[in-house]
């Protein structure tokens, strides 16, 4: 079963790697913003470097068309709707001229003549009938012009618009050379952010890497490290930016597995927790939790114990309760208890001594 220690150790962990992933997660959102501020900054104009290529009065001229266009277009839906409005009233005015002629017929039939007024409804009838199908001739002749001038206008701005389209892409082909070198800015500027904050990552990681903020230092240069992979994601080209991927992580996997060859070589020299205690001990802490460690023991340790003081006794961490000093079983001297050696005589300690004639 744990002991209250060791459950308390794990907790410890757990919080020390959540707070290191908040801390990560809010550094990336941090430098994110910043590089996004960056990125707002405007680049060049195009309305500003087509003004150079495209002649004014090309300009001027395929506006007019334009207008003329839309003026023949909106006359060409006023016929539509004139026409729309005879051919009801044609619809109706035959209506009536057929229900006026069956009465009539009706009463021919029963021997009764039409009368005056009838006869003269029958003659209106007819009369509006006739000027509603002049009418609607006439909207078709004007429809018939309206649609030549449409098209005599648009082979007009077609002919323009090929002129315009011929000066145009020359000012798009310098707007885009100018977009490229507004990118390389942006992207010299977010490096320009990055890359110190890189370096003192890089710094930080070489000097305080097995130390106790070592988490602070993986996680502000893996935020860091992120950032600039992803500028130079936005900003180089892909097929630069794949070669730079590739060698990177062909550089990171070299080292990884030099070091685990290292690793296998010596593996009782070059383990991790050697290295941390080693680290430890040369920073005055404990090992196993990194209180520092007792003045008393300190002196002792660099100078020698004083006399009939006392202090040449073996040190536990008041903090975790792990043995940091203690005598060496050869000499008698107070010695590292978790270094392999002694430091006055060179006897290697009871554990390894064991581990090595097993």
């Amino acid at each position: 079963m744990p002991s209250k220690k060791q459950e308390t150790s794990r907790s410890m962990k757990v919080l020390v790697a959540l707070f290191s992933f908040l801390f990560t997660l809010l550094a990336v959102w941090l430098l994110g913003f910043i590089m996004s501020d960056i990125g707002t900054l405007p680049g060049p104009a195009f309305s500003l470097v087509e003004s150079k290529y495209l002649d004014p009065a090309l300009v001027a001229k395929k506006r007019g068309l334009q207008k003329d266009l839309a003026e023949v277009i909106q006359l060409q839906k006023n016929e539509h709707e004139k026409q729309s409005l005879l051919r009801d009233s044609t619809s109706g005015s035959k209506e009536t001229m057929d229900q006026l002629l069956d009465m009539q017929k009706l009463g021919l039939e029963k021997g009764v003549k039409p009368t005056a007024e009838e006869q003269r409804a029958l003659a209106d009838s007819e009369q509006l009938f006739l000027g509603n199908q002049e009418q609607y001739q006439q909207c078709n002749e004007k429809l018939t012009a309206l649609t030549g001038r449409q098209q005599a206008i648009e082979q007009q701005i077609k002919g323009l618009d090929e002129s315009i389209e011929t000066q145009s892409g020359q000012a798009q082909k310098e707007h885009a050379q100018l977009m490229k070198l507004h990118n390389v800015k942006l992207a010299a500027l977010k490096l320009i952010v990055l890359i110190p904050l890189l370096v003192l990552s890089v710094i930080a990681f070489l000097r305080w890497r097995h130390s106790l903020y070592a988490p602070f230092v993986y996680t502000s240069g893996a935020a860091v490290l992120f950032e600039v992979v992803m500028v130079m994601h936005q900003h180089f080209p892909t097929k630069y930016f794949k070669y730079l991927l590739l060698l990177a992580a062909l550089a990171i996997v070299v080292r990884l597995l030099i070091y685990i060859l290292k690793m296998a070589a010596a593996p009782k020299n070059d383990d991790w927790h050697l290295r941390a205690c080693r680290e430890a001990y040369k920073n005055f802490v404990c090992p196993s939790c990194a209180f520092p460690v007792k003045p008393g023991a300190l002196r002792v340790l660099l100078h020698g114990p004083a006399s009939g003081s006392g202090e040449d006794r073996p040190y536990t961490c008041p903090a975790c309760g792990v043995r940091v000093y203690e005598r060496c079983g050869a000499c008698g001297e107070l010695r590292h208890s978790m270094l392999p050696f002694c430091e006055k005589c060179g006897a290697a300690s009871a554990k390894r001594a064991a581990t090595e004639e097993g």
